[in-house]
Formats: C-alpha cells, sequence, structure tokens
C-alpha cells in the first residue's frame, strides 16, 4: 500500500511537471536572491573593514571651530583608551584644468600613517614638491604620473569660499567649524597721503602724517603651501572618500571639492591644524560596522568629552582671545600714538600757517618799504645825472666863451704887437738912416764899440724902465733913457770917442752939436731895442699865457669829455640798475604773490587734510570698536568629536549595504508568496483534477490526513528541491551586481 501510494505521488509529480518546476524555479529565486544579496553585503562590509584597517582609517576624529594645536593633540592623546594622536591640516586650493578653474582639497599626509591613502599607480610622495593625486584628477586633466600641476590657494576668499572645506567635515545638524578661523577685522583701504611739499617757500609744511588706520591683522596671511608647482608621483584613492564615481554609489557623493591632492607635511607650514585623527587600542580586530565596534567607539567618544574637551576648548578660547586682545590693544596703542601725532602735527602745521601769514605780512612791509626807497634811490640818482649833465653842459658853454674871447684877446695882442713893432721898425728905420749919415761922415773912425755900449746901456735902461713902467709913453721914456744915460760912463765914453772921431775925420761943423745928436740917436736905438725886448718879452710871455689858457679850455674839453663819458657809464648803469632793481621787485612782488597763492592752497589742503584726518580717525575710531565688539561675539570654541559615521563615504556605505541587505530580505518574501499562491492554485487544481482518485483513496480506507500529505508532499519536495539546491549556490559566490559596486583592494 505504501509503496503504491509512493507510486501514485511520482507519478503526480510526473504527470504536472511543468508546475513542479514553476513551485521549484520561484521558491529557487527567492533563495537566490536573499543568499546572494545577504553575502554580497557581508563581503562588502568584510572588505571595507579590511580596507579601511590596512589604510589605518581614523576611528575619531575632532574638529574645532577656533582649529586645533599641538597641545590639543597631546591632551587627546593622553586620553585613556587613544592609542594614535595626528594633527591633520586640509585646505581648499584651485587650479587650472584644461582651461577651467577647479578646485581641489590639499590634504597633508600623517607623519604616523593615519588615513594612508591607497595607491593604485606609482609611488606615495616622499619629499617636498611630490603629490599624489585621484584618478578623477589625472582623467580630467590628461595627465601622467611624472608631469606637474600648479595650485593657488584661497588667501583672499570670502568667508562662503573659506568654509567650503569644512562644509564636508561638520557634523550633520550642527554648526559648521572652521577650525582655522582668526578674528581678523578687515583693515579699511590705505588712506591716500596728501600732495603736499614738504616744506613750502613761505615756511608752510603740510606734509603730515594723518593715516589713522587700525591694523588688527595678527600678521600678513602667508601661504600655507611652501610650493606651488609640484611632480605627480602617485595615483591614489582617498580612503575619507571611497565613493566610486563611476559605479552604483556615485550618486550619493557629497564631494564640495573637484578633485583630492595629498602632500607631505614638508610642504606645509601651518601651527594650527583643521582637524585631529585618532585610532584607539584593541579595535583592529573588530568590524568597524559592528555594535562592538561602535560600542568601542563611543566609549572613546565619551572619554573625549568629558575630560578634556572642556578644558581644551576654554584654553584655545583664551588663547585666541588673548592673542586677539593683544593685537588689538597693540592696535589701539599704535591706533592712538598716530593720533597724538597727527595732532601734534596739525597743530605744528596751523602754527607754521599763523606764522607764514606773519612772514608774508613783514615781508610785503618790508618790500613795499624796499621798492619805495629804491625808487627814490633811483629818482635820486637820475636827478643828479640830470645835474651833472646840466653842468657840463655849463662848462662847455664857459670854455667855449673863455676860448671865444681868449681868441678875442689873442687877436687884439697880436694887432697891438704889429702896431707897437711897425712903431719900433719905422723908429729904427729912421733913426737907423740918421746914424748910418753919421757914420758915413765919419768912416772908419766911427767908435763902434763905445756906440754899441751907448745902445746896449741905453737898451738895458729902457728894458728896466718899460718893464717897471709898461705903460710909459715914448717922449717920458726917451727922456728917462737920456737922463739916466747921461749919468753913465758909457755915455761919457762915447762922447769922448766920438769927439775924437770927429776931430780925426775932421768933421767941418759943430762937434758938440755932432755929438749931442749921436748920444741922442744911440739913446734911441737903445729905447728901440730895449722897447723891441720888452714887446718880445711881452709876445713870448703873452703867448705862453695864451698856449696855457688854451691847454686849460683843451684840458677842460678833455674833463667834459670824459664827464659826458662817466655820465653815459654812469647813465647805462643806473639804467642797468634801475632795470635790475624793477626786475627784482617785480620778481619779489610775484614770489610774494606766489607765497599768498601758496598759503592759501596750502591751507586749503591742509583744512582738507584735517577734514579727511577727522574722517579717518572716526573710522578709526569705529573700526576699534567694531573689533572689540566682535572679539565680544567670538564664541567658546566648539569641539566635534565625531566617528567614522561623519564620513559621506563611510556612511553612505554602509547604508546603501543595508539598503541592499532590507532588499536581499523583502525580494525572498515576495517570490515565497508567490511560490505559496503558485502552489495553492497548483493544489487546488490537483484537487479538482484528481477528486475521482480521491473517492477512490477514501474507498480504499485512505483518511484525509494521508490524502492531503500527497499534495502537500509535492508542493514541499518543488520548494526543497529549488530552495535547497540555490542556496547552496549562492551562498558559494557574490552577486555579480553587488560585487561591482565597490573596488577593493587586492589584499
Amino acid at each position: 500500500m505504501n509503496r503504491a501510494y509512493l507510486k501514485d505521488i511520482f507519478r503526480t509529480i510526473k504527470k504536472n511537471a511543468k508546475r513542479f518546476l514553476a513551485i521549484l524555479a520561484i521558491t529557487a529565486l527567492g533563495l537566490t536572491a536573499f543568499t546572494g544579496i545577504t553575502a554580497a553585503c557581508r563581503d562588502l562590509y568584510r572588505a571595507a573593514d579590511r580596507f579601511y584597517d590596512q589604510q589605518r582609517l581614523f576611528d575619531v576624529r575632532v574638529l574645532s571651530t577656533l582649529g586645533l594645536t599641538d597641545e590639543d593633540v597631546e591632551a587627546i592623546h593622553a586620553v585613556t583608551g587613544v592609542e594614535t594622536a595626528s594633527g591633520a591640516y586640509s585646505e581648499t586650493v584651485h587650479l587650472d584644468v584644461n582651461g577651467q578653474r577647479q578646485s581641489a582639497e590639499m590634504v597633508m599626509l600623517s607623519e604616523q600613517g593615519l588615513n594612508r591613502p591607497w595607491i593604485e599607480d606609482g609611488s606615495m610622495p616622499e619629499k617636498a614638491g611630490e603629490i599624489a593625486v585621484t584618478r578623477k584628477y589625472l582623467e580630467a586633466s590628461g595627465k601622467a604620473l611624472g608631469d606637474t600641476l600648479t595650485i593657488e590657494e584661497d588667501l583672499n576668499e570670502d568667508d562662503d569660499a573659506d568654509e567650503d572645506a569644512a562644509d564636508a567635515d561638520a557634523p550633520e545638524g550642527s554648526a559648521e567649524p572652521e577650525p582655522e578661523r582668526e578674528p581678523e577685522p578687515e583693515p579699511d583701504e590705505p588712506a591716500e597721503e596728501p600732495d603736499a611739499s614738504d616744506d613750502d617757500d613761505d615756511g608752510l609744511n603740510t606734509d603730515i602724517d594723518w593715516d589713522a588706520e587700525v591694523e588688527i591683522e595678527e600678521e600678513p596671511e602667508t601661504p600655507t603651501f611652501k610650493s606651488t608647482t609640484y611632480t605627480i608621483t602617485a595615483m591614489v584613492v582617498d580612503p575619507l572618500d571611497i565613493s566610486n564615481n563611476e559605479g552604483t554609489s556615485a550618486f550619493r557623493s557629497t564631494a564640495t571639492t573637484d578633485f583630492t591632492f595629498f602632500v607631505t607635511p614638508a610642504d606645509v607650514d601651518t601651527e594650527v591644524y583643521t582637524a585631529v585623527y585618532l585610532t584607539l587600542e584593541g579595535l583592529s580586530g573588530l568590524d568597524c560596522y559592528s555594535a562592538a565596534y561602535e560600542d568601542a567607539v563611543n566609549t572613546a567618544i565619551g572619554l573625549i568629552e568629558s575630560n578634556i574637551m572642556a578644558q581644551r576648548q576654554q584654553a584655545r578660547y583664551d588663547s585666541v582671545m588673548g592673542e586677539a586682545l593683544e593685537i588689538i590693544t597693540d592696535a589701539e596703542d599704535t591706533m592712538n600714538e598716530k593720533f597724538t601725532e597727527a595732532d601734534e602735527q596739525f597743530s605744528d602745521a596751523w602754527a607754521d600757517v599763523e606764522e607764514a601769514k606773519r612772514e608774508l605780512a613783514d615781508g610785503e612791509a618790508e618790500l613795499t618799504a624796499e621798492e619805495r626807497d629804491a625808487l627814490q634811490k633811483l629818482a635820486d640818482a637820475r636827478a643828479e645825472l640830470e645835474d651833472g649833465k646840466a653842468k657840463l653842459r655849463d662848462g662847455e658853454a664857459e670854455l667855449d666863451k673863455g676860448e671865444a674871447k681868449l681868441n678875442s684877446q689873442a687877436k687884439a695882442a697880436e694887432k697891438t704887437f704889429a702896431e707897437k713893432q711897425a712903431g719900433l721898425d719905422t723908429a729904427r728905420a729912421e733913426l737907423s738912416a740918421g746914424v748910418q749919415q753919421l757914420q758915413g761922415i765919419l768912416g772908419e773912425h766911427w767908435p763902434e764899440a763905445e756906440w754899441n755900449a751907448l745902445v746896449e746901456t741905453a737898451a738895458g735902461v729902457a728894458a728896466g724902465l718899460l718893464a717897471a713902467t709898461p705903460d710909459i709913453d715914448s717922449t717920458a721914456l726917451a727922456q728917462q733913457v737920456g737922463a739916466a744915460v747921461a749919468a753913465t760912463q758909457q755915455m761919457a765914453d762915447f762922447s769922448a770917442a766920438l769927439g775924437m772921431a770927429a776931430g780925426m775925420a775932421g768933421y767941418p761943423g759943430d762937434i758938440a752939436e755932432l755929438v749931442a745928436s749921436a748920444a741922442e740917436a744911440g739913446i734911441g736905438l737903445g729905447v728901440l731895442d730895449g722897447s723891441q725886448q720888452v714887446l718880445d718879452a711881452g709876445k713870448q710871455t703873452f703867448n705862453k699865457q695864451i698856449a696855457a689858457a688854451r691847454k686849460k679850455i683843451s684840458d677842460g674839453r678833455a674833463e667834459i669829455a670824459e664827464g659826458w663819458r662817466s655820465l653815459a657809464e654812469g647813465e647805462a648803469e643806473l639804467d642797468a640798475e634801475e632795470q635790475k632793481a624793477l626786475r627784482e621787485l617785480r620778481d619779489a612782488w610775484q614770489e610774494l604773490a606766489e607765497g599768498k597763492q601758496e598759503l592759501a592752497e596750502g591751507e586749503a589742503e591742509l583744512i582738507e587734510n584735517e577734514e579727511k584726518y577727522q574722517e579717518k580717525k572716526t573710522e578709526a575710531e569705529e573700526k576699534l570698536a567694531d573689533a572689540y565688539a566682535e572679539l565680544d561675539d567670538i564664541d567658546m570654541a566648539q569641539w566635534y568629536v565625531q566617528d567614522r559615521g561623519s564620513l559621506d563615504s563611510y556612511s553612505s556605505l554602509d547604508t546603501d549595504l543595508a539598503s541592499i541587505g532590507a532588499i536581499g530580505k523583502a525580494f525572498p518574501v515576495l517570490f515565497l508568496v508567490v511560490a505559496l499562491l503558485v502552489s495553492l492554485t497548483t493544489m487546488s487544481r490537483l484537487v479538482e483534477e484528481e477528486r475521482g482518485l480521491i473517492g477512490t483513496y477514501k474507498a480504499l480506507g485512505f483518511g484525509s490526513f494521508a490524502i492531503a500529505w500527497k499534495y502537500l508532499v509535492y508542493a514541499l519536495l518543488a520548494s526543497l528541491l529549488g530552495g535547497g539546491g540555490r542556496a547552496t549556490c549562492s551562498a558559494s559566490s557574490l552577486c555579480p551586481s553587488c560585487s561591482s559596486s565597490f573596488s577593493r583592494p587586492s589584499t
């Protein structure tokens, strides 16, 4: 009976093989989806855990709104359970990629080997100037290993751009930390210095250092990265961002920069870290997605938050506030010094203005007096010159008059001399005729010597008389000469000699009369000779006097000519001095006018500078007040202690795999429900089709359970065969679609 029963069951399966296979296939498909997806998710979890362990991904990281220092790193490392603590720095930079400006996150490699990138090709940077990049950058730029790239740091970007690096790290729903932000109020634009000369001609100085800028910046911002050009040495995968941009998880990527680069600590110049990464003791053997791992991490986070966080937050806040306050107070002291110096300079400048006004007024008065004196001196010199000219003209007229008088006197004297000479010549001729007659009478007995002595004596007496009395007439002269000569020996000698000569010659007449006539003739000739001597002497004296007078007139004319020449030179010199004086006066007045203009301009400029200075002073005071207000607005340093779940790629992988696992659980239920419905439909139709056979079974004594068991065996056998076989097959391999969604390194 049992054998026939079993044979009937197999006959039913064979007869309804398609239905049997349909139930088997649906059951196998449901179990395949369940076992395959579940196994794939578990394998991906293990692969990710191995990858994170191999790359030494952090267990905990600490961010701070005011940045982190080496003291913070040491304090964190001292917390119980912390194995390694490493300060990290990252910054957003920009670079040109095929003509487009792209952003990149520049990451400093950890000296302790934390968060070590996975090398796809090449070797990690080992010295300054070397850089590791991602495949995405190489594909976008077309570069290869060994090529160079050039970056530019965002030293003057807007605040929003400066916060980009913190956006990706900030925990969801929390304030966005700015790890390296210091209170640095932007300084005003440098004020334009006043354009004024150091020292004007009038003594005014408007070159005043009135720039009251308040510099509250700790120090000029310098580039963090020592190099801007790097050599590519490796193509890597960032362990903090394992999202496959070409795979099924790319749609979950939330990266804020286009690329990620890695450089050595030798290329980074900073004392403030953007984050501190930690690894914990004893967690390397735990699955990072397990509850035990999460409990250990949460315990470490709790210790950090309870033991050191408040203390280090306060210490960092005090440090930042102290530095900022020192900067502001230094700026305030500098500002006050500038205010004091500028006020003193303005005071000195206004004193210079007043002094310049006084000097200009004094200079104008002095110039007016000098101009008056100079013009008076020029007028006096001109009048003196005219007086000199008048005197010279008078001298010339006097000389002309004297010369005319002299010429007239010379002519009159020459006429007188001529008349006298003519009278003398006539008288001489008459006397000479009588003497010659006497000489003819006496012949050789004529007493020549006595005659000459008598004539000479008479001439001397006559000359003496004429010299004593120039105006004596000829008759009186002859009488006086005759009387004088008669008393002389020469007269007696001549008379005796003449009488003897007459006797010897046999003069027939009266000898006494002859002697008297001859003596009278001799005296007459002597008078004529004396007169001639006096006349010749008078002519000579007159000629000398005329020559002296003419020389005097000539000297006078030469002196007048020299006077005219001197006057001409003096007039020329006076004209030159007058032109020079007028030019100097004109230049002095022009200089005075320029001085007044410069003083007016300097005073206006000083007023303008003082107004600008007051504006700058107000701005500086407002800026200082704003700096103090901003200092008051600085919040307490806020730490964010995060686990790996703060990484988008880490949490995305967990979420994605959890979603896939949920799908792996939902699909088998769906398939099993379908298999159940198919089985129910198949069993219902079998029962309907074999209702006669069921009656036969009843007649043969089979109970309801035995009859129902036949159909249960049919359905259970199809399900067990389908489910058991596919479960064994699926457990031995990954789901192809899941295995391609996560690229892991080969180990």
